[in-house]
């Protein structure tokens, strides 16, 4: 029902002679996937300081997260091995600052203290940044499969989540914040989410209803994000960042957008 004048190209059906032409690749099977995520991990393997049970345990993981995301019945079911690469690029940068984040993560369980090697911790927040967070309702099942794997399903805690609030809180607690403000699950999320991706220059979408916290993670990101100026001892490992923002309304176009980035 909407006017041609408004729409911006039209889209036609492909002619009947083009048919015999078309050609469905499909998608690569398991099996195939799997030889590409055993070379990938092998391509960063002597980066990573892997031994090899290390490697079997990093490609069997990343193999079940794939598989357990395209099992997903909305958006998060779309996965590729840019997504395996993502999560390689994550476990690197988290291994590069395994001395200003690892030793300041509080981890514990009933049982006591939660000692883990840096392979897993690394590999646990990576999984994290890259799968768990996507997730809204299947959380739990996806972390007990990888807890599973890992060998950490004999404790009574998510230790997939207990290793992703850590790192969280951690982040949450060098901001410096109004006392009227709540440290609540959504600003962790966006906070830790925004600081990783501007980190690594990887884009980030962030969907939520008014209220939850987005434009104020922006916020206080900028604020910290500050380089060696930075009111956070541990932020001033990170980058220095200047915030552009543009309001998109109806009148907007893309030379307006490219105007401004």
């Amino acid at each position: 029902n909407i006017p041609l004048r408004r729409l911006v190209y039209r889209v036609h059906a492909l002619p009947l002679s083009l048919f015999p032409l078309v050609w469905d690749f499909g998608t690569v099977n398991q099996t195939n996937e799997k030889q590409y995520i055993s070379q990938m991990v092998k391509n960063v393997s002597d980066d990573l300081k892997l031994v090899s049970s290390e490697e079997s345990s990093l490609i069997t993981v990343l193999c079940l997260s794939q598989q357990f995301m395209r099992e997903r019945k909305d958006e998060c079911s779309f996965v590729s091995l840019r997504d395996v690469e993502r999560t390689l690029t994550i476990i690197k940068w988290f291994s590069s600052m395994k001395q200003h984040i690892s030793p300041k993560m509080v981890l514990s369980t009933k049982e006591g203290p939660l000692n883990l090697s840096a392979f897993h911790l690394n590999t646990l927040l990576a999984l994290g940044v890259s799968y768990y967070v996507r997730l809204e309702k299947e959380r739990i099942d996806y972390a007990s499969i990888i807890n599973k794997e890992f060998g950490l399903e004999h404790f009574e805690e998510d230790i997939l989540n207990k290793v992703v609030i850590s790192c969280q809180d951690l982040f949450i607690g060098e901001l410096k914040l109004d006392s009227s403000i709540a440290k609540n699950d959504a600003l962790k999320e966006n906070v830790w989410m925004m600081t990783l991706m501007i980190e690594l220059k990887i884009p980030l979408f962030l969907v939520g209803k008014p209220g939850s916290s987005k434009s104020l993670a922006k916020t206080v990101v900028a604020d910290i994000m500050q380089g060696q100026n930075s009111y956070s001892e541990m932020f001033k490992n990170f980058k220095e960042i200047h915030m552009v923002s543009f309001q998109c309304s109806p009148l907007a176009t893309s030379d307006g957008i490219v105007g401004t980035f």
